[in-house]
């Protein structure tokens, strides 16, 4: 009977463990390429996400196997909406597009305090 339960557990498992699947990666420069590190790829339904490394490589494991509608977000970069299949073999490349921005200029102004001023501060070159 021990042997029943054990085996019934295994089968339930192995089972299980067939119905995860992962969605992996790279995210690069459309035009040159290059990998690029710190892009958000968010799966929209679940909300589960994945942050690119070094290397632009992404992943999001234990999902059920399907489709799943992705937003791939990075700043200086368009946004891109795309559908995401579950894989354990083969490997997703998103190309961003740079998003070019011309904006106001912006001015950055400080005030020097004086030495016996309530705030501090610390002088780091004279």
């Amino acid at each position: 009977m021990l042997k029943f339960y054990v085996l019934t557990a295994l089968m339930a498992m192995s089972w299980s463990a067939q119905a995860q699947g992962v969605i992996r990666g790279y995210v690069k420069d459309s035009q040159t390429k290059e990998p690029l590190a710190g892009v958000t790829v968010v799966l929209k339904e679940s909300g589960r996400y994945s942050i690119t490394d070094e290397s632009g490589y992404f992943l999001i494991s234990q999902l059920a196997s399907g489709n799943y509608e992705a937003e791939v977000r990075f700043i200086g970069y368009k946004s891109n909406e795309l559908s995401l299949t579950t894989d354990e073999k083969n490997w997703t490349t998103i190309l961003l597009n740079e998003d070019i921005r011309v904006t106001d200029q912006v001015i950055v102004s400080a005030t020097r305090v004086d030495v016996k001023s309530p705030t501090t501060f610390t002088t780091l070159n004279k």
